[in-house]
């Protein structure tokens, strides 16, 4: 079987191909595996994925999220510290894909026998290091599945955009212009299409901007209005994790965010949508 999968800082998807249709795999929870790894400091346990964000307000355990985002400035030999432990990066990194592989077979809708061969398509951020790239391939390689192709993760969602709307374009609308502002980078490309060719001209991007950066500014707001309490690491994440939730279901017609404070024994805070926008767009 074949997929798509793009490990992302957050969440990680996977899509099939399924006869000129792409459908994104469900999983028994949702249409993702959170990007998340956990470390239990009593034994060294380790849980993954989904199973890591079910003990995340266990103070036992210690959650480090965004672990794609720590390829970023990793080389083969890069250890990752958990608390009193250190762990391989790569090897991390193998445990994590081995759990998004046995979650698309066993735990989703994809209808993949076990000793099915997954071969897959699997994208990087556009800036990403060659050790970056090489840690992504050896990863997903010894975690059983079979890569055909490497990515730029807007070059990706451009070509997915000349397959979907190839009838827009013109000799006036050639070109394409993606940008993708993920968890914890932002790329862009300039695509060419003419025809039935797609060319990437350019590609460029920034690898330490997105989600967590305005998670992380809007927390700042969050402790700055209730005079900067002294607080543990495990209630600093508690609360970047409330500041994540109220942030992404952010619409049109939003004005405000309340974020939970009883860690604090406070009550919540209401935090008007401009003062978000002030915090948030210096960033970008």
């Amino acid at each position: 079987m074949r997929l798509g999968i793009d490990f992302g800082t957050t969440h990680t998807v996977a899509a099939l191909v399924d006869r000129g249709n792409y459908p994104v795999v469900s999983y028994e929870w949702g249409d993702f595996v959170p990007s998340l790894v956990a470390l239990r400091a009593a034994d060294g346990a380790l849980k993954l994925g989904q199973d890591a964000l079910q003990v995340a307000e266990d103070p036992g355990w210690t959650v480090v999220r965004s672990i794609k985002r720590l390829l970023a400035d990793a080389g083969p030999l890069t250890e990752l510290q958990v608390g009193a432990r250190s762990l391989p990066l790569l090897d991390v990194l193998v445990a994590y894909l081995e759990q998004v592989r046995d979650d698309i077979v066993s735990r989703s809708n994809a209808g993949v026998g076990r000793s099915e061969t997954l071969e897959v398509a699997v994208s990087v951020p556009a800036n990403a290091s060659n050790d970056q790239r090489f840690l992504t391939l050896e990863a997903f390689r010894r975690a059983g599945f079979e890569v055909l192709a490497l990515l730029n993760e807007p070059s990706a969602a451009g070509f997915e955009y000349a397959h979907r709307f190839r009838s827009t374009v013109t000799s006036r609308r050639e070109y394409v212009l993606v940008y993708d502002l993920g968890g914890g980078t932002f790329d862009s490309s300039l695509i060419h299409m003419a025809g039935r060719v797609n060319e990437v001209l350019t590609t460029s991007g920034v690898s330490r901007l997105g989600g967590d950066d305005l998670d992380e500014a809007i927390l700042e707001v969050v402790l700055d209005s209730v005079g900067q309490p002294d607080i543990d690491a495990h209630t600093w994440r508690r609360l970047l994790d409330d500041c994540r939730r109220q942030k992404e279901g952010v619409g049109p017609n939003t004005r405000r965010l309340v974020v939970d404070l009883e860690l604090l024994g406070r009550a919540p805070l209401v935090l008007p949508m401009e003062d978000v926008y002030a915090a948030c767009a210096p960033l970008v």
